[in-house]
Parts: C-alpha cells; sequence; structure tokens
C-alpha cells in the first residue's frame, strides 16, 4: 500500500487575485496537475499559493514553483508562497529557492 496524500488542490478568491490551496504530496505524479491548475491564474496579478497542507514535495515540484514565478513575472503579476510546513521549507532551503521565491 502507498504511503502517500493524493494532490488537492482548491482554487478560491479574496476579491484581490486567485488563492490556490493545495494538500497533499507534489510529486512527479502530481506536479502536473499542480501545473495545469496553477499556470492559467498567473498572470497581471497577485496569485497566492497556499502550501499549508502539503506533506511532501520532491524535485518536480520545486520545479513547478519555480516555473510559475518566473510566468508570474513575465506577465507582470506575483506568485506569494504562504503557510509552507517546516519539512516545506527546509527542502526550498536546502535548494536556495526560499531566496528566489517569494515565501511568506
Amino acid at each position: 500500500m502507498a504511503d502517500f496524500l493524493q494532490l488537492q488542490v482548491t482554487v478560491m478568491s479574496d476579491g484581490t487575485g486567485p488563492i490556490v490551496a493545495v494538500r497533499g504530496d507534489i510529486d512527479v505524479a502530481s506536479s502536473p496537475e499542480l501545473w495545469m491548475r496553477l499556470s492559467p491564474l498567473l498572470g497581471n496579478c497577485r496569485v497566492i499559493l497556499d502550501l499549508g497542507g502539503v506533506t511532501y514535495m520532491d524535485s518536480s515540484g520545486i520545479r513547478v514553483l519555480e516555473t510559475a514565478h518566473c510566468r508570474s513575472i513575465d506577465c507582470g503579476g506575483t506568485l506569494v508562497i504562504q503557510s509552507v510546513p517546516s519539512i516545506i521549507r527546509r527542502v526550498l532551503e536546502i535548494t536556495g529557492c526560499d531566496k528566489v521565491l517569494n515565501v511568506e
């Protein structure tokens, strides 16, 4: 039996822009789904990516965050990453992504 949590992506709005709440594991199997749900929202606006429910993230998840960050900048928008669990924050620190991405 697999020991993982299926990815759940919920999109809401706070009136100033989209909020994308993510739960579960972001890995090679689920990162394409996250990108598919996140990429159409990236534009000339502020997008909040709430990772509070993420339990695991591998390099494919980091790649989605980096690509989304760059796409937002290219479109004149901002991607803000919030509610990052300590285990995921540590991964971002080890890879140096915390210095590039807009992590609150």
